[in-house]
């Protein structure tokens, strides 16, 4: 009896465990995506312009990818515990700086910190999720690691967006909700998690991957950077147009907005949970296709039904990629370097955020945020077609596991 009690406590401890590892991800994307609804009240109350909001959003995306490339390789290293702790208390430091901003410059500061932690998480997480699975399952733990990510990133425009509206201190009570539950998952992942011996040598580089992967590497970042640009553009400009084409101005609304593409993303991923790689992702990218061409129609008729309709379908689809990307990645690298394989995965993939936000920011100031998203739909369609035609002409696309 003695024995079995025993079992079955460490058994609560490693899914204990299990949970806080993935809560650590998904608080780091909660933290990043907190701002969404508070950006129109910085730029009221600090007198920011959209290309400074942009400025911002972006530094998010600068300093999440050397942080990836660093992470990655750094937990394959000296193991996922003290990487998990950096990004917990990188994100706790940006949450202060954005309760403390009062400009750009402590903004574009918390949001580079928000980038650090992202990418600090997102390059050990993976690994330690396959770590401390309680039954040693390599696909559900990837599959954790996708939603704990977009999954937070659901949480956090919704909730901020209710924190704004119906609470005081809008600016800064959604960061210290944030710091709390940070401080809860550190306690946990300081007292349970055991180091692993087996470790590599650790060396900066801003690649790690095998030539043997290569290929389904490469179609896997494509996909999953695309789909996540057209999120971006609804995290970062969709509620500044919401304001200007639609006249909507709710906090909720605006945050609902975010949450709509990032909780259909997160819904269609539990969904899809065993489904084929490879298929998932050849239905995924049309469905992109049709969000964004949806979005067009929304914005020419002014219509928020078409709007939110847009963003669930955009959603679903990128659900459907997010997933069958980060599952062929995970599962083609072999197990001793796939922090450093899966940040380098993530840097391809964050590049998708940061850069199109950019461009259609810089784009907005010369022809309007209107037209500009007009722009970035007609190249994204572009890009999804072609990835689209690559995934579906190579067989060697198509994830294949490796053990060591």
């Amino acid at each position: 009896m003695h024995t079995h009690d025993s079992t079955d406590a460490a058994h609560g401890r490693s899914w204990l465990l299990f949970i806080a590892v993935a809560g650590c991800m998904t608080l780091a994307t909660l933290g990043a995506n907190l701002p969404s609804p508070i950006y129109p009240i910085y730029q009221a109350d600090f007198g920011l312009s959209s290309l400074m909001i942009s400025i911002a959003f972006a530094a998010y995306a600068l300093a999440l990818i050397p942080a990836l490339i660093v992470a990655g390789s750094l937990s394959d290293a000296i193991g996922r515990r003290p990487v998990l702790i950096g990004s917990l208390i990188a994100g706790a430091l940006g949450s202060v700086l954005m309760c403390l901003a009062g400009g750009l410059s402590l903004l574009v500061a918390g949001r580079a910190l928000q980038g650090i932690a992202v990418g600090a998480a997102s390059g050990a997480a993976a690994g330690a999720l396959r770590e401390t699975h309680p039954h040693a399952d390599d696909r559900h733990a990837a599959q954790i690691s996708s939603a704990a990510m977009v999954g937070g990133g659901a949480i956090g425009p919704l909730l901020a967006g209710f924190l704004v509206e119906f609470l005081p201190w809008p600016r800064q009570l959604s960061y210290l909700v944030q710091l709390g539950l940070l401080v809860m998952i550190a306690a946990i992942i300081l007292t349970a998690y055991r180091p692993v011996t087996e470790r590599a040598p650790w060396r900066v580089q801003l690649s790690k991957v095998p030539r043997e992967i290569l290929p389904r590497f490469m179609t896997a970042t494509l996909a999953a950077a695309l789909a996540w640009a057209v999120t971006a553009l609804f995290m970062a400009l969709v509620p500044s147009l919401m304001g200007e084409a639609f006249n909507i101005h709710n906090a909720v609304l605006t945050g609902g907005m975010v949450t709509v593409i990032l909780g259909a993303s997160a819904a269609m991923q539990f969904i899809a949970n065993g489904w084929d790689p490879h298929r998932i992702q050849v239905w995924g990218l049309p469905a992109v296709v049709v969000g964004l061409i949806l979005l067009l129609i929304a914005q020419g008729t002014v219509s928020v039904i078409l709007l939110i309709a847009s963003a669930l379908v955009a959603g679903l689809g990128q659900g459907l990629v997010l997933l069958g990307a980060t599952k062929t990645v995970n599962l083609s690298a072999p197990t001793r370097i796939v922090g450093s394989v899966t940040s380098a995965y993530f840097t391809g993939v964050y590049l998708g955020i940061g850069v199109p936000v950019m461009g259609v920011g810089l784009l907005a100031m010369k022809i309007g945020l209107v037209t500009a998203v007009e722009w970035f739909a007609g190249f994204t369609i572009a890009g999804c077609a072609v990835v689209l035609v690559w995934l579906q002409r190579r067989p060697d696309a198509r994830p294949r596991q490796f053990s060591a």
